[in-house]
């Protein structure tokens, strides 16, 4: 893999290019952009900018001065090796091959997938994604349908719109955020060891003056923190998804030493042509 030496280096050499002394070949110099662009479309990929590509070309023409077809080959040929040393890069990185939404629907049983393990655990992230979606979706439905008087706590179910809850389970909510101020000694270890039926935990509240309203008042406080604490769970699951994906786009063992040794011929023509420019530009200068 390319070093921050080789990179800097490589830099360096550009920079201390000579470059065309006489007005004469700072004129024929200024013109290698149109004319070396006749590669452009060669190398570029279809999602790549065009726009960016000549603008990296024009920056290495300003920087290394090319003058006559020979020494503006070379420059393009600069240009060219760098534009593809950017492209590993950005594959080095993860951000060439973006994983498809789709990720999920890809199956277990396709062995020929590289990287199984990884997109099976994608696949059960995605899973718990929609549960816990599921769960925030419901819990702002009971909210909402609570502060609209629509629930009533002396049933044990409430169902709406293919929502089901236990008013069991949301009375032991209130009980639960009240205890300090409801509960006795003997009720409260009656409590913690599940001895209340659903008709216990009701006639309590309503012996301590909650009636619906009152109840749904403390509920829905129940509620919030419960949804906050679905959103935060949401946002490690999705954190988890992205991270997984994005190592999924990492290449492997194999691919990683071809993408070394690729990158490696690069660098090395990019400083094999820097050098023959120096050398051109060198000999022109003296014969000027």
């Amino acid at each position: 893999m390319t070093t921050n030496l080789q990179i800097e280096a490589n830099k360096k050499n550009a920079l201390e290019s000579t470059g065309p002394k006489t007005e004469n070949g700072k004129a024929i110099a200024s013109k290698n952009a149109v004319k070396i662009g006749i590669y452009t479309k060669d190398i570029l990929l279809d999602n790549e900018n065009i726009i960016e590509y000549q603008e990296l070309l024009s920056s290495f023409i300003d920087d290394l001065h090319p003058e006559g077809q020979t020494q503006t080959i070379l420059v393009e040929n600069i240009a060219v090796n760098y534009w593809r040393l950017k492209r590993v890069w950005r594959y080095e990185a993860g951000s060439i091959s973006e994983i498809s939404a789709n990720v999920p629907e890809w199956t277990h049983s396709d062995n020929s997938l590289e990287n199984g393990s990884r997109i099976n655990h994608i696949v059960d992230l995605n899973k718990k994604i929609k549960e816990v979606e599921s769960h925030i979706a419901g819990t702002c439905e009971y909210m909402n349908s609570i502060k609209a008087g629509c629930v009533r706590f002396d049933v044990k179910k409430w169902t709406c719109k293919g929502i089901t809850r236990s008013i069991n389970a949301s009375l032991a909510m209130v009980l639960e955020k009240l205890r300090d101020s409801i509960f006795d000694d003997q009720t409260g270890k009656d409590f913690d060891l599940g001895k209340m039926v659903f008709e216990d935990k009701l006639r309590i509240l309503r012996k301590k003056g909650y009636d619906d309203s009152r109840i749904g008042e403390v509920l829905i406080q129940c509620l919030e923190e419960q949804a906050a604490e679905y959103c935060q769970k949401m946002d490690k699951i999705t954190g988890e998804k992205e991270s997984q994906t994005r190592l999924l786009s990492l290449p492997g063992a194999v691919e990683s030493e071809k993408i070394m040794r690729y990158e490696a011929a690069l660098q090395n023509s990019i400083a094999k042509s820097l050098s023959l420019l120096k050398k051109l530009q060198s000999i022109e200068q003296v014969d000027s």
